[in-house]
């Protein structure tokens, strides 16, 4: 039993008298308990209890009226016992990054918590406290998440230290590993590098804190409007810090500044609903104007090549807004060469990173041949046939990629494959169908998920070469053989239905991500590493499958049908898991589904001009 409100008048028998401070012994007994005038009675069983005792106890009324503090550990917590009255302390389970028993008991996990402290307050702090512990993971990101500037100098490299420690866990924890390519791993480093003089007016901390406090706490809940509150004052520090910085930036201060940014990206993603920049943000295209404007020799160093890689992931979804637009794209074709050799020059190589930098390439030659098509095809014939003939050439690069990448599969091993299971059909989740994927661990799942956005895109990829190909058959008449029509029509059949399996497949990955039910009466499934088990967890799961959502709606070949229902389901990650972004997206592949009913050809953002 876990007594975790303020309790007095509480008497322990059986006693064995005359016992010195230094002495131990087991007990259990009976007492009552007074809360507010009411006597409860009580009885406690303490398994293996050691009880220390400071002063002499001979009788069990000598022991009430004396003055003493008794300490009695047990599997439980620690007792406490002073002048008569008592306390509960409930013991932090330290072994896990994440205490649970504070989570449950809505506690600040670290060390032990008094928990009648209030009475030692005024009203208004009392209400205070209360409502701080309502949200315990939410406190604990908010303590450990201070930004320096409340931190004595002194200190500034202990809290430094106690930060660092703090995102190791939380990137060792399941659904932090593969976010952005696993962003949340540089961090670390970074942190460690900057010394006292710098750390104070560093902005990544307070960024952290405001993305941190976000996922923790719930717009809904009035609990959490403390936690909500915290997260906009980290941001608007962090915005502050931000300028600061890059007024007196230096060479040392660059992948500080990126990561910032980037966290901040990251913030925004889940508060805001801009449907003005599609797949972006304000503070992503901050990043990706300060990615171009900088010169960067070489990706050979770890840190670095993480935070390009999860601008690459990033990046990938912009692959699939309109390519009419003339927004530039993150990399330059020449950074995107670089990051691939340094890529490639990694001891364990990251294939799903390596296609990524592969796939980028092609997108921008791609998208140079495409910005000349639509000028120069109607009044140069020349120009049009050379495109044709460097399209070919992509196709090529394309489908010989798309091959590699079809055996990675293969690749992994038994650990990283997913089963097949079919779910319950009256299962109250809106399934795309009852076959779902579950997958050993939430790496493995987000891995798989990223590996079929690539594949989407190569496909993709794949339509717009074709596209450049037909476009000069049927504007200018080339007069090539029925043949190669023919191939080209195949091609198209192909990629199309290569997209439409791989939208079948995110969808039946979607129940494993948010929750599922394996039969008529269960309780719904999560993943079985997703420790702690706290909404958060989810909104984290949610926050990376949403981008496979998208992509696999928004793909050539998907019907209107799914793609309702694709948007159906970001409008609910929107509205449960409070994600922002999510209701952009939802209305973007709304958006592709209404234009393809309109319209008797259909049209899509990735291959039209």
């Amino acid at each position: 039993m876990i007594i975790d409100r303020c309790w007095s008048c509480f008497s322990v028998t059986r006693i064995r008298p005359a016992v010195r401070c230094t002495d131990s012994l087991t007990v259990s007994g009976t007492g009552f308990l007074t809360q507010r005038g009411k006597s409860i009675p009580l009885k406690l069983e303490f398994e293996s209890c050691e009880v220390r005792f400071e002063g002499w106890f001979t009788q069990v009324d000598q022991a009430k009226a004396a003055t003493h503090a008794v300490h009695a550990k047990s599997r439980f917590g620690f007792l406490l016992m002073s002048g008569g009255m008592t306390d509960w302390q409930e013991q932090c389970d330290e072994a896990r990054p994440i205490c649970k028993r504070c989570i449950k008991g809505n506690r600040v996990c670290g060390g032990y918590r008094n928990l009648n402290d209030r009475k030692k307050t005024s009203k208004r702090s009392g209400q205070i406290q209360e409502t701080s512990r309502d949200f315990s993971m939410t406190k604990l990101l908010a303590d450990s998440l201070a930004p320096p500037a409340r931190i004595s100098g002194h200190t500034l490299i202990q809290e430094r230290d106690k930060l660092c420690a703090l995102i190791e866990q939380v990137a060792r924890l399941p659904q932090g590993q593969g976010l952005h390519g696993g962003l949340l791993t540089a961090i670390p480093p970074i942190l460690a590098s900057l010394g006292q003089p710098i750390i104070a007016s560093s902005p990544l901390p307070s960024a952290l804190s405001a993305l941190f406090l976000t996922l923790v706490s719930d717009k809904h809940n009035e609990k959490d409007r403390g936690a909500i509150t915290e997260a906009m004052a980290s941001y608007g520090r962090a915005l502050q810090l931000t300028r600061r910085l890059m007024e007196h930036l230096n060479e040392e201060r660059r992948r500080e500044l990126i990561m910032t940014i980037f966290v901040l990206g990251m913030y925004e993603d889940m508060n805001s609903e801009d449907h003005i920049r599609l797949t972006s943000n304000s503070h992503l295209e901050g990043a990706m104007a300060f990615v171009r404007s900088q010169k960067c020799r070489s990706f050979g160093e770890d840190t670095t090549r993480k935070i390009y890689s999860a601008l690459l992931t990033r990046a990938l979804f912009a692959c699939f807004d309109d390519i009419k637009s003339d927004a530039p794209f993150i990399f330059t074709f020449n950074d995107l060469q670089l990051l691939h050799a340094g890529l490639l020059a990694e001891k364990k190589t990251d294939f799903l990173n390596l296609y990524n930098s592969t796939l980028l390439i092609i997108h921008l030659q791609l998208r140079h041949l495409e910005r000349d098509a639509r000028l120069t095809f109607p009044a140069n014939c020349a120009v049009a046939i050379a495109a044709a003939t460097k399209a070919q050439d992509l196709l090529e690069a394309i489908i010989s990629l798309d091959y590699q990448m079809a055996e990675w599969p293969s690749t992994l091993l038994s650990e990283s494959r997913y089963i097949t299971v079919q779910l319950s059909p009256d299962d109250s989740i809106d399934l795309w169908s009852r076959t779902a994927y579950i997958y050993p661990t939430l790496s493995a799942g987000d891995d798989w998920s990223q590996y079929r956005m690539l594949r989407i895109l190569a496909h993709s990829l794949r339509l717009r070469a074709y596209g450049l190909l037909a476009n000069p058959l049927y504007a200018h008449g080339l007069g090539l053989e029925d043949t190669q029509l023919t191939k080209i029509a195949r091609g198209v059949a192909t990629a199309r239905s290569g997209i439409r399996a791989l939208a079948n497949d995110i969808c039946a990955s979607l129940p494993y991500h948010l929750g599922y039910k394996t039969g008529p009466g269960s309780g719904r499934r999560y993943p079985n590493d997703s420790f702690p088990d706290e909404k958060y967890a989810r909104r984290l799961s949610a926050l990376q499958i949403s981008w496979a959502l998208y992509v696999a709606g928004i793909g050539e070949g998907v019907d209107a049908a799914q793609r309702l229902w694709i948007s159906r389901q970001l409008d609910i990650i929107n509205r449960e898991m409070e994600i922002g972004k999510a209701a952009v997206l939802a209305e973007l592949v709304r958006k592709v589904a209404v234009l393809e009913a309109q319209n008797t050809n259909p049209v899509y953002l990735t291959s039209s001009y």
